[in-house]
């Protein structure tokens, strides 16, 4: 009988054995429910850092678009002053190629003016002799026809005193005679004052031509004036076109650029709101799992009565047998000394193999509470990894948008610094 006492003494763990474990499960639960509360209030840490830096990223992205549609304005503006340029810059060539065509065309007129004056001046030299003399002879025509008609012939010679007429000793008569005789030839000076009437006139003519001549030189000394300034004036407007296109081609580079930054910020943020929201979907199902292990309450509290139950059965076969024993002092010494030396070595026999397989090997106690109670409790110390290991990778892609906001801030100061 005592040597049956002794082996169910052996085999039973005792209730130490049964508060070790308790006590061990419970501070598993305990530490991993305290990992599980830390990992969670870290991450709701994290993803309020978080949405504070999509904030930030948000108002600064909208300040670009602001600035990038502040430069398409200005693009447009800048747009529309070229063509205007341009458009004043084809007026004012076809301006200068009419001048142009007007200059030569006064040329041609002011070159046949000179030719044709150079011909009236020649033909003038060449008739004024000419008309005289065929006005001279026309008039002797006339005023010998005029004498003839009224029956007067060259004066006569009286009758006895002179010979036949035509002889070589009949005198010359006179042409103040023939041209003054019965009041019917012309008056002395008469063809001379038709041909100084005729002279004014021409020499009026040629007056009016030497001044049209001169007002059309000097209309075109003043048109070409024009050209010139108009020239001048579009050879420093192509200058300045050629300043403001180039500009213009920078504005377009730096818009190209902004845009390009901004597309790459628009990506990362929304990169940071898609690990946002894969977070939040992380962290409503931690809540949601957390949530689940309310049902682990009365498996504990089910737990502690197994175990209170347990201790009272050990409790009394404890008892008995020290009933049993009463009558032995032998035996008495031998429980007194089981009970100090051998429990501690059979706690710690029975002890070692169930922490070693429940570190080492991950094997759950023989409970179905308690496996599962292990099983969750490993379950969440993998999530809780996971979700560490999110964090991080999380504090990463935030230092790095960190970075690319100030590369960005940077380089909106320095186009703000840039003159206009």
């Amino acid at each position: 009988m005592e040597q049956e006492h002794q082996e169910s003494k052996r085999r039973s763990p005792g209730p130490q054995f049964h508060q070790l474990f308790q006590g061990r499960i419970k501070s598993g639960v305990n530490s991993g429910l305290v990992r599980a509360k830390d990992s969670i209030t870290s991450l709701k840490e994290k993803t309020t850092r978080v949405n504070q830096h999509v904030q930030t990223l948000q108002s600064e992205c909208s300040v670009l678009s602001e600035n990038l549609e502040r430069r398409r304005q200005e693009a447009e503006e800048l747009e529309g002053y070229c063509s205007q340029l341009k458009e004043n810059c084809r007026k004012v060539t076809r301006s200068v190629e009419d001048a142009e065509i007007k200059t030569n065309v006064l040329k041609q007129n002011s070159a046949l003016l000179e030719e044709k004056l150079r011909y009236l001046q020649q033909q003038l030299q060449d008739e004024t002799p000419r008309r005289q003399e065929a006005e001279l002879q026309e008039l002797e025509q006339k005023l010998e026809a005029g004498l003839s008609r009224h029956g007067l012939g060259p004066a006569t010679q009286p009758s006895g005193c002179s010979g036949p007429p035509g002889s070589p000793d009949e005198p010359p008569r006179p042409r103040g005679l023939a041209s003054g005789g019965w009041g019917m030839g012309p008056r002395p000076g008469e063809g001379p004052i038709v041909s100084e009437q005729e002279l004014q006139k021409v020499s009026a003519g040629l007056e009016e031509l030497r001044r049209e001549v001169s007002s059309l030189t000097a209309r075109w000394h003043q048109e070409e004036g024009a050209v010139q300034e108009a020239l001048r004036l579009l050879g420093g407007l192509g200058g300045r076109l050629d300043g403001f296109l180039g500009q213009w081609e920078r504005a377009q580079r730096e818009q190209a650029q902004t845009a390009r930054g901004l597309q790459e910020l628009r990506g990362r943020a929304d990169e940071l709101c898609t690990m946002v929201e894969r977070s939040a979907v992380s962290v409503a199902s931690l809540r949601s799992e957390l949530e689940g292990l309310g049902p682990v309450k009365p498996i504990l509290e089910e737990l502690g009565r197994q175990f209170q139950s347990s201790r009272r059965v050990s409790d009394l076969s404890l008892n008995l047998d020290r009933g049993a024993q009463g009558s032995c002092t032998r035996c008495a010494s031998q429980g007194q000394q089981l009970s100090t030396e051998s429990l501690q070595q059979l706690l710690e026999r029975a002890l070692t193999p169930l922490v070693d397989e429940v570190k080492q090997r991950g094997l759950a106690p023989a409970c179905p509470s308690c496996q599962r109670l292990h099983k969750k409790i490993l379950e969440l110390e993998r999530q809780a990894l996971a979700k560490h290991v999110r964090a991080e990778a999380l504090s990463s892609t935030l230092r790095l948008a960190q970075d690319e906001a100030l590369r960005a801030k940077n380089l909106l100061l320095t186009d703000k610094m840039k003159p206009e």
